[in-house]
């Protein structure tokens, strides 16, 4: 998945800067849109990474494939908006809210997931990779996708 990730972004970059073919707005919001989708490719590995060793330990197939498939709705919302923005002419606040709605939606409901079968808790996003006795957990913040501003 993160193979495909970087050669769609890989992709984008060449097309921006070999063929001029965005606005100047696109082209300075290129490095805070790249730094987004970035941040929210590791916050999705991280959430992945955890997801894994939980059931390891909680065996649960139909909550596993559920937040399984919220994980994927939520790269898949990352590829959507990397595509829609790849021919973008202007980049506004509304067209990157609207390229980045899928993985928003998705990614909003999987922190509602993760917090009822406690994988996830706090308002940061505490990830517990284990239950009962003693607790491993990293703190993640929330991808800075879902609240990028690009004007």
């Amino acid at each position: 998945m993160n193979n495909l990730f970087s050669r769609l972004l890989a992709i984008f970059i060449c097309c921006v800067s070999l063929t001029g073919c965005i606005g100047s707005s696109v082209a300075a919001a290129i490095p805070t849109v790249v730094a987004a989708v970035t941040d929210a490719s590791a916050v999705l590995n991280l959430v992945q990474s955890a997801v894994n060793v939980w059931f390891a330990r909680n065996p649960d197939d139909t909550e596993q494939a559920k937040i399984n498939e919220l994980i994927q709705r939520s790269w898949a919302g990352i590829r959507a908006a990397n595509l829609a923005l790849q021919g973008a002419e202007n980049l506004s606040q509304e067209d990157y809210d609207r390229a980045m709605s899928d993985f928003r939606n998705a990614y909003g409901e999987l922190q509602v997931l993760l917090q009822k079968k406690g994988i996830l808790s706090g308002s940061r996003g505490t990830l517990l990779s284990m239950d009962g006795g003693e607790k491993e957990s990293v703190e993640i913040a929330p991808p800075m996708a879902l609240s990028l501003k690009v004007d």
